[in-house]
């Protein structure tokens, strides 16, 4: 039994659901916000990959087979000019870089992001068969 299905098993009961909504309420408020959530980054091609924003996440029903990240909203986008020279995007349009690997330029835009208040999810927590059995 995957995570989802057992997180979306217990929900099934109001009071577990009702306790995990006051939790959430009570985290925004710990937070002063909304609770902010970078979702892990979904590999495009050899040389890009994509950081979209939580709602995008929600949506997105096959993590595997994400062919056009021009139609998501996205936070952060990872990308290489050539020679091993890599750059970052916002959402805004600024980049940032160069650095010298993907995963310096992955740290760098994580680190920003949880600075920034966000929790990191460092894998789905959810996969590709759990949007299908439980679709939006």
């Amino acid at each position: 039994m995957s995570r989802y299905e057992t997180i979306a098993g217990m929900l099934e009961d109001p009071l577990n659901l009702a306790c995990v909504m006051r939790e959430i309420l009570r985290r925004e408020k710990k937070s002063g916000g909304s609770i902010k959530i970078l979702p892990p980054p979904i590999k495009h091609s050899e040389s890009r990959l994509f950081y979209p924003t939580f709602r995008e996440f929600l949506r997105i029903k096959r993590f595997s087979s994400v062919s056009d990240p021009e139609s998501l909203d996205i936070l952060v986008e990872v990308f290489s000019t050539g020679e091993s020279i890599w750059y970052f995007s916002l959402s805004d349009g600024s980049e940032v870089g160069p650095f010298g690997s993907c995963s310096s330029a992955q740290k760098e835009v994580e680190r920003m992001f949880i600075n920034s208040g966000y929790l990191f999810l460092e894998k789905p927590p959810w996969q590709d068969k759990d949007c299908s059995s439980f679709p939006l």
